[in-house]
């Protein structure tokens, strides 16, 4: 499946379990949160993963379609010959899912490793990733599916990428870097800087070797 699949995708009982997975799983955790009793980013990350892998599991416990698996500690749903990987990458509108790095478990690292082994002229990677952003304030944020195919050190590491779900705080950011990008006049557009014409004056044999070098010589 490439990024032209995943409507059709979210048609389907698991594209729409899934998304309501997630969905539910941020807003119970946010409802939850309690900072003044010690709860943080990294607990509400925590809580948000764990909620999301139960409503999974949950959702498709008799459905024979899907198959979950829980590989080294890790957590993975099978459907329709591909392997759907849980990801969160951000906690603010302003993260970008390009940011994501797959280099800080051996599990992403191998998930980057089979989709780089993919067939010459044959697009389709079998792992595929539901990458989430959110906080205990604003909730869920974005969604997207995506098949990675770099580390991310430099640039962005999806092959493709698509958002399923976006909030309206992070449209309006959208809106608000698209109005700046076009405020800012293009390289030819722009006025051309004044030039400063100086002579240039040219140095004098003493300047050259040094005025005390010649000195000594004279002596």
């Amino acid at each position: 499946m490439d990024e032209a699949g995943v409507p059709a995708l979210l048609e389907t009982e698991f594209g729409k379990g899934v998304l309501a997975a997630i969905k539910r799983a941020y807003r119970i955790r946010a409802d939850g949160h309690r900072s003044g009793d010690g709860d943080n980013a990294m607990t509400f990350g925590m809580n948000v993963r764990f909620s999301i892998e139960k409503f999974v599991d949950d959702a498709f416990a008799r459905d024979s379609q899907v198959v979950i698996a829980r590989p080294a500690g890790s957590f993975q749903a099978a459907f329709a010959g591909h392997l759907y990987h849980f990801y969160k990458f951000g906690s603010d509108a302003s993260d970008s899912v390009d940011a994501l790095d797959f280099d800080d478990s051996e599990t992403k690292m191998n998930i980057v490793a089979y989709n780089q082994m993919s067939l010459p002229g044959i697009p389709d990677m079998r792992h595929l990733i539901v990458a989430h952003s959110g906080n205990p304030e604003d909730g869920l944020l974005e969604i997207y599916v995506g098949a990675p195919d770099a580390l991310g050190h430099d640039g962005s590491p999806w092959a493709w990428r698509y958002c399923i779900h976006s909030d309206e705080r992070v449209a309006q950011r959208a809106k608000q870097n698209d109005a700046v990008s076009d405020s800012r006049p293009s390289f030819l557009d722009q006025p051309e800087p004044p030039v400063n014409v100086v002579p240039k004056r040219s140095p004098r044999i003493g300047e050259m070797i040094g005025e005390n070098s010649l000195g000594k010589e004279r002596e």
